[in-house]
């Protein structure tokens, strides 16, 4: 995983999606929860304006052996068509560096590519 600094306000902004503070808080409700030591799945979804630029970014995405599933799916609406890409992690244990590293992938990711990432969460349960 590409490790980003930790530079601007994004890392501070629990609301940012995939703000390295959302991972703490997240991490912290794992631990509250006594589930910190259990296998969890990551999943987040990313948007852009063209199939083709979708294409390329879940290319990338699988190619990171962590990313289990991608899968585009077209939505109508608005003046153009947006194009979503929803992934799964692995299913593993976390740390708080692993989920800080993964958030920071996942937002590093979007960024390059010019695409939103729209979520980033955890599966209600891990298959």
């Amino acid at each position: 995983m590409d490790r980003t600094p930790r530079s601007d306000k994004t890392y501070h902004n629990p609301q940012a999606i995939g703000s390295l503070s959302a991972a703490l808080k997240v991490f912290d409700a794992l631990r509250a929860a006594e589930r910190d030591k259990q296998k969890i799945r990551i999943v987040f979804t990313l948007s852009c304006w063209s199939e083709s630029r979708a294409m390329r970014v879940a290319t990338v995405l699988r190619r990171n052996r962590s990313c289990r599933v991608t899968r585009l799916r077209q939505v109508s609406g608005g003046t153009r068509d947006k194009w979503q890409i929803y992934g799964s992690m692995a299913p593993a244990i976390y740390s708080l560096t692993d989920l800080e590293a993964t958030w920071s992938w996942l937002r590093g990711t979007a960024e390059s590519h010019q695409v939103d990432l729209v979520r980033v969460a955890l599966a209600r349960r891990v298959e």
